[in-house]
């Protein structure tokens, strides 16, 4: 599951919720994207495998996905892309070995 939890003084749960369908093992934010991973296949109202960009106004699944083949445990993203690392072998059908970066 995850959860948008509101400002640090009042900590209260927001409603925003993307409907995983497995378990989330990592997010990171940056920009206007929330990028998630975990043993997900639907996520955001999408299919997405292990891996998901959403919108942070309503947890919906942005149009992008690298489809890597097995489950996402870190992710960082800054201004030049995002890296991914976990437990696969192919990304969009190429072979990283557990490690992927994305301008």
């Amino acid at each position: 599951r995850v959860a948008l939890i509101g400002s640090t003084s009042t900590a209260s749960i927001q409603s925003w919720n993307p409907n995983a369908n497995g378990p989330v093992y990592s997010i990171e934010g940056y920009g206007q994207t929330v990028w998630v991973g975990g043993m997900f296949t639907l996520i955001g109202g999408q299919n997405r495998a292990y891996f998901a960009a959403l919108r942070p106004s309503d947890g919906t699944a942005n149009p992008w996905s690298p489809w890597p083949e097995g489950p996402i445990y870190a992710i960082a993203a800054d201004s030049s892309g995002v890296s991914l690392g976990g437990d696969f072998k192919l990304v969009r059908h190429h072979a990283p070995q557990s490690y992927a970066r994305y301008p």
